[in-house]
C-alpha cells in the first residue's frame, strides 16, 4: 500500500492548533453533563477518536480529560480542557466492544540537533523545564519541544515504515514559514519576520489524516540573522544574563538590589508567549508592536502597582483579588497564588510570572499584588531576554514625571512678605473648580480650548488668555520628580537603524489609550527630538526643566491660600506668571544632586563582584554609566543653556502598530504666541536672581547629615556671610516632608475635603521651624538647630503612617532664607534616607 504524505506548517495559538489558510466552524455545545471518572470520546482536534477520563470539571462546564489514545502518540497520557460538545460520553451499556484492529506504527518526527543547528539557533538548547518555584504551582512546560530562532532553518528526521513510500506535496501556511520533505528529512525555514509563538509541523496522508506531529517554539533571533531587526553582535550579557542589578535610592546615596532573571526557564518563555495571545497574530513578529504591547501587559496583566501608604500584605484593591494569608492558603491549596507581597520583597521574576500563571488558572484577575517600578522593570527584562531580545533595566536618578507633555516639571510655592517660602504639598489641590468646566471658565472670560497650549507651557498670559492664569496648575498638577525610576532598554532596529529603545512597563501615563510607554529611540531622546511613540515623555524624565510658580500671600493660613489660588496670584515678572520667566535646567536651589536626570545607570556586562553581593551599597564598580547616551551634557557641573529640554513645537502623532497607514499623521502642535512667550534658560541658583543686592552668601553643604539615623538627634546647620558694609537681617524657615520615591507626600490622614501630609516635627511639636539671624558688616554666623531624638523615633513615625526603615522612603527638606533689607532669597531642598541606628 502506498500512502502519500503532506507536510503542513502550523502556528499554534491559544492552545489550539490552527491550520493557516483553512476555515472551520465552532462546535455547538450540547446539554450533556459529565462527572469526574466518566470515560469520554474526543470529537475534535488532532486527538479525535481518542478516549479519555474526566478528572476535573470547571464552573463553565469545561472538562479536563486525561487522554488514553493507546497508539503511541506524543500527547497520549496528557491532560487538556475541552468545551461541551468537544467530547462525548462513552456508552457503558454496550455489552461488547468492537474488536480494535491492530494499527501500523505511526511515523516519528525528531529534531536533528547538530553543530549546524547550534550555530543557527544559539542558546536555544538552554531552555529547560525546571521544577516550579512553588511546589503547588503547575506552570506550562515545553515537554520536549525545541526552541528555534526565526530567520533560520532546521531539519527534522521523519522515520517511515520500510514498506511505505512518500509522494510529498507542500502546503505553505501564509508567510509563517516553509516545510519541505527531502528524502527522510523535513527541512523547515522560518522567515526573518515570522511571528514568535508555538508552531507545529504535521505529517498528513493523502486524505489529510494526521500521521505525525512535531511541536516547536519560535523566538526572536539576535545572533544569526542580520536581516532580523533584533540582530545584535555585541550584547550577549543582555540576552543570556541571569544575575541582574536594579539600582535604587537617592542620587547621592543608592544601592543595587540583586535580581534573578532566569531567561531560559521554559515556564518564563511560555508565559511570555501566552501574554502575546492578546496581540493580533501578524503583529507578533513586529518588534515595535510586541515590545510596546509588553509594556502594557506587564503592568496590566502580570503585576499590580501600588505606592505610598497602606498595607502591602492585605486588603482587596479595585480590580484586584483579596489578599490571603499563608494560614488560609495552607487550608485552601487551590488559592496558593492569592497572597500579597511588599514590592521590596521580590528578588526574581520567576515567582511573579509563576504566580501570575496560577492566578490565570484560578480564574481571578491575573495581576500579582504588589509591584513598583523596579519590579516591573525586572520582569520585563526577563520577558525580553527569554523571547530573544537584548534587554536591560535602566535606573534614572531624579527622574521627572511630566504629565502635560511640556518637557518640564512645575513646582508650586506660597511666599509671604517676610520671605517664607512654603512648598505646596499636594499640587492637585491648586486647580480651581471652575477650570474643570469650559462653560464655567467662559463666565470667567477664559477660553480653555483656545488657551490650552498657553496653559500647558505656562507662558503668554498678557493678552486674550490672561483670565486663564488660575488654571495653570490644572495642566501640571501631577508633575513630580521621582528620587529614582527604573525602566528598560531593548535593542533593535526602528527607523534610523539598530539602537537601544527605551520602554517602560510601570503604569504612569496613557499613550494610545493605554498605560504603555515606548519604544523611544535613546539617540533621539539625547538630541531632544520628538518621535513616536513616547520620546517626549523620556526627554522629560532625563532632561526636563524645572518651572517655579510662586503664590504671593500675606500669611500662610488656609483661607488666604485658597483666595490666592482662585485668583491665580502668582508672582509676576514681565507680565508672565512663571516666576521670572525661567525654565531651570538644573536645580533652582543650587543642589546638583537634585538636577533632573542626574545620572542614568545599568549593570555593566560581566560577573558581579563579591563585594557587591555582600554589600548592596558597594556596587559602584558594577555600574555602566548611560548618562552620556541620554544627555548632551551628561555632567551637571558642565551643563549649558543648550542642554535644556525646552518645549517641543512639533510633536508627531503616530498610529498604534497595525493601524492603517492613512491614520499615521504628522500633526504640528498649535502654539499661541501671545505676549512674552520666550523662556529664559539659566543654571544659576535662586538667590542669584532675586533681590537688589547679593552681598549675603549662604553655605548649605553641612545643612543636614548624609543619612539620618532613627532615635538620634538630628543637627541642622547653615553658614551665612555678610560681605557688605551694612547690617543684614535673615528670616529662616525650614520644613521636612515625608515622601515615597515618586516624590509624593506620604498621607497621614485624609478627610473628604483635605489630605494631610506627613511632616517631621522640627521644633517641639511644630513642623515649621522659623528663626531670625542678624548679620553685622563683614560678619559670618553659623545657624544651628538640633531636632531631638524623640522626634525621630520609630514609634512616632509609625503613628504618622511611615515605615521609616523602608528603603524607598525619604525626608524632603525645604529651607528658605530671606534678607529683609534687600529681598535676596535663598532656597535649598535636600532629601535624605532614614536608616536604623548603626547602619549609617
Amino acid at each position: 500500500m502506498v500512502r502519500a504524505l503532506l507536510i503542513v506548517w502550523m502556528l499554534v495559538t491559544s492552545g489550539v492548533a490552527v491550520r493557516m489558510g483553512s476555515g472551520g466552524a465552532d462546535l455547538e455545545a450540547d446539554d450533556e453533563s459529565f462527572a469526574v471518572g466518566d470515560m469520554v470520546l474526543i470529537q475534535t482536534g488532532k486527538y479525535k477518536s481518542c478516549q479519555g477520563e474526566v478528572i476535573q470539571i470547571s464552573s463553565s462546564s469545561k472538562v479536563k480529560v486525561r487522554r488514553r489514545c493507546g497508539d503511541g502518540r506524543k500527547g497520549d497520557g496528557k491532560t487538556w480542557w475541552y468545551k461541551p460538545g468537544q467530547v462525548e460520553e462513552i456508552d457503558d451499556s454496550e455489552e461488547e466492544e468492537e474488536p480494535v484492529e491492530p494499527q501500523e506504527a505511526l511515523p516519528d518526527i525528531s529534531l536533528i540537533m547538530d553543530d549546524d543547528f547550534r550555530s543557527k539557533h544559539k542558546l536555544c538548547d538552554r531552555y529547560k523545564d525546571l521544577p516550579p518555584v512553588d511546589p503547588r504551582a503547575t506552570p506550562p512546560r515545553l515537554n520536549g519541544r525545541p526552541v528555534v530562532r526565526r530567520g533560520q532553518s532546521f531539519r527534522l528526521q521523519l522515520q517511515l515504515s520500510a514498506t511505505k513510500s512518500a509522494d510529498v506535496r507542500l502546503l505553505q501556511g501564509g508567510q509563517m514559514g516553509k516545510a519541505e520533505l527531502r528524502g527522510g528529512e523535513i527541512h523547515v525555514e522560518i522567515p526573518a519576520w515570522a511571528p514568535v509563538g508555538e508552531y507545529e509541523v504535521l505529517a498528513l496522508d493523502s486524505k489529510d489524516a494526521t500521521l505525525a506531529t512535531f511541536g516547536f517554539i519560535v523566538i526572536f533571533n539576535p545572533f544569526s540573522c542580520p536581516s532580523c531587526p533584533e540582530y545584535s553582535d555585541q550584547h550577549q550579557e543582555y540576552l543570556d544574563g541571569n544575575e541582574g542589578l536594579l539600582f535604587q535610592g537617592l542620587s547621592d546615596h543608592y544601592t543595587a538590589n540583586h535580581w534573578y532573571h532566569e531567561p531560559f526557564r521554559a515556564a518564563n518563555l511560555l508565559i511570555a508567549l501566552k501574554l502575546l495571545d492578546w496581540l493580533p497574530m501578524m503583529l507578533r513578529g513586529d518588534l515595535t508592536a510586541v515590545t510596546r504591547y509588553l509594556t502594557n501587559a506587564v503592568g496590566d496583566k502580570v503585576c499590580f502597582g501600588k505606592w505610598g501608604e497602606g498595607d502591602y500584605a492585605g486588603g482587596k484593591p479595585d480590580g484586584g483579588y483579596k489578599c490571603r494569608s499563608k494560614k488560609y492558603v495552607k487550608r485552601r491549596a487551590e488559592k496558593w497564588a492569592h497572597t500579597c507581597h511588599d514590592p521590596t520583597s521580590w528578588t526574581s521574576s520567576s515567582p511573579i510570572l509563576e504566580k501570575h500563571w496560577g492566578l490565570v488558572q484560578s480564574g481571578v484577575p491575573s495581576a500579582v499584588q504588589y509591584c513598583q517600578c523596579f519590579v516591573f522593570s525586572g520582569v520585563l527584562t526577563t520577558i525580553g531576554r527569554t523571547l530573544g531580545i537584548a534587554t536591560r533595566s535602566v535606573t534614572n536618578f531624579q527622574s521627572a514625571h511630566d504629565v502635560n507633555s511640556d518637557r518640564g516639571v512645575s513646582k508650586f510655592f506660597f511666599t509671604t512678605p517676610t520671605g517664607v517660602w512654603e512648598p505646596v504639598e499636594f499640587s492637585d489641590t491648586l486647580c480651581p473648580a471652575w477650570c474643570e468646566s469650559a462653560k464655567k471658565a467662559k463666565k470667567k472670560k477664559c477660553n480653555l480650548k483656545r488657551c490650552s497650549s498657553a496653559l500647558r507651557r505656562g507662558v503668554g498670559f498678557t493678552g486674550r488668555c490672561k483670565a486663564c492664569i488660575p488654571c495653570v496648575p490644572c495642566e501640571s498638577r501631577e508633575d513630580s520628580i521621582w528620587s529614582f525610576h527604573v525602566w528598560n532598554e531593548m535593542y533593535y532596529a526602528r527607523g534610523n537603524g539598530q539602537e537601544w529603545q527605551a520602554l517602560d512597563a510601570t503604569p504612569q501615563e496613557m499613550s494610545g489609550g493605554k498605560f504603555q510607554m515606548g519604544p523611544a529611540s535613546v539617540p533621539e531622546v539625547r538630541h531632544g527630538k520628538s518621535d513616536c511613540y513616547d520620546t517626549d515623555f523620556v526627554i522629560g524624565e532625563v532632561n526636563g526643566d524645572t518651572k517655579l510658580y510662586v503664590y504671593q500671600v500675606p500669611n500662610l493660613d488656609e483661607d488666604t491660600k485658597q483666595k490666592a489660588i482662585e485668583k491665580g496670584e502668582f508672582m509676576l515678572h514681565s507680565g508672565d506668571p512663571l516666576f521670572l520667566g525661567i525654565r531651570w535646567y538644573m536645580d533652582p536651589f543650587g543642589d546638583p544632586y537634585n538636577t533632573v536626570g542626574y545620572k542614568v545607570v545599568t549593570k555593566k556586562p560581566g560577573q558581579i563582584a563579591k563585594s557587591c553581593w555582600k554589600n548592596p551599597s558597594d556596587c559602584q564598580d558594577e555600574e555602566l554609566d548611560l548618562t552620556p547616551s541620554y544627555k548632551q551634557c551628561p555632567h551637571a557641573e558642565g551643563r549649558q543653556p543648550f542642554c535644556a529640554a525646552g518645549y517641543s513645537k512639533t510633536k508627531p502623532q503616530c498610529a498604534e502598530p497595525g493601524a492603517d497607514e492613512e491614520s499615521l499623521l504628522q500633526q504640528e502642535d498649535e502654539m499661541f504666541q501671545e505676549g512674552n512667550s520666550s523662556y529664559q534658560v539659566v543654571h544659576r541658583s535662586l538667590h542669584e536672581l532675586t533681590g537688589d543686592s547679593d552681598d549675603v552668601k549662604a553655605e548649605f553643604s553641612a545643612f543636614v547629615p548624609k543619612t539620618i539615623e532613627l532615635d538620634h538627634d538630628l543637627p541642622l546647620q547653615i553658614t551665612f556671610t555678610n560681605t557688605g558694609s551694612e547690617q543684614r537681617t535673615l528670616r529662616i524657615a525650614i520644613t521636612s516632608l515625608g515622601c515615597d520615591y515618586r516624590g509624593m507626600p506620604v498621607i497621614t490622614m485624609q478627610t473628604r475635603r483635605k489630605k494631610y501630609a506627613m511632616k517631621l516635627p522640627l521644633d517641639g511639636l511644630e513642623t515649621l521651624l522659623q528663626r531670625e539671624v542678624e548679620l553685622g558688616p563683614r560678619e559670618t554666623k553659623v545657624f544651628q538647630h538640633v531636632v531631638p531624638a524623640e522626634n525621630l523615633s520609630g514609634e512616632l513615625l509609625e503613628t504618622l503612617e511611615v515605615n521609616a526603615a523602608e528603603g524607598t522612603f525619604f525626608l524632603q527638606f525645604h529651607v528658605s532664607a530671606h534678607v529683609l533689607e534687600t529681598g535676596q532669597t535663598f532656597g535649598h531642598q535636600p532629601r535624605r534616607h532614614l536608616v536604623e541606628a548603626g547602619d549609617a
